[in-house]
């Protein structure tokens, strides 16, 4: 997620709330009751190995081992939550490296009553040229709508 909007999504939900993150793997959100990922519990935190945030937002995990649901969240069968247990679903920095964002996106508006999505500009995706013909990672990453721009909508029924 773009570090500045970590504190919007923090001050967007109650103590209360219900929070699963979803493909959150490489850098957890540490508020996040769930975490639905392909890759183990025990590996969390991958952005560490090269320097990045290992986690989001407050330092102890709301998450556990039993709360980490290991599974393809492109597999084309129903995630495994009743409809609308959760009060929020983030999804950040995910869908873009996906094959199917379309199933992800249609099953996080059956599970969850709000969310935030985040996805990098083309820009950020792509590397970036420079004058001494070296190629390095573009460093503007932006959200759906515009440069660190950041919008929660209720999911639609």
């Amino acid at each position: 997620m773009f570090d500045a909007n970590v504190p919007r999504v923090l001050d967007m939900l109650s103590p209360t709330d219900v929070v699963l993150d979803t493909g959150g793997w490489a850098s957890p959100f540490n508020r996040a009751n769930f975490i639905l990922d392909t890759e183990p519990y025990e590996t969390r935190g991958f952005y560490r190995t090269f320097g990045g945030a290992p986690f989001q937002g407050p330092t102890e995990e709301s998450f556990t081992e039993a709360t980490w649901i290991r599974r393809d969240i492109c597999e084309r069968t129903p995630y495994p939550f009743a409809d609308k247990p959760i009060d929020f679903v983030i999804c950040s920095q995910t869908l873009e490296d996906i094959r199917d964002p379309l199933w992800v996106c249609q099953e996080m508006m059956r599970i969850g009553k709000r969310g935030y999505i985040e996805t990098p500009s083309r820009v950020a995706e792509w590397p970036s040229a420079h004058e001494d013909g070296s190629i390095r990672d573009s460093p503007v990453c932006h959200t759906i709508g515009g440069l660190s721009r950041w919008t929660t909508r209720r999911f639609a029924s």
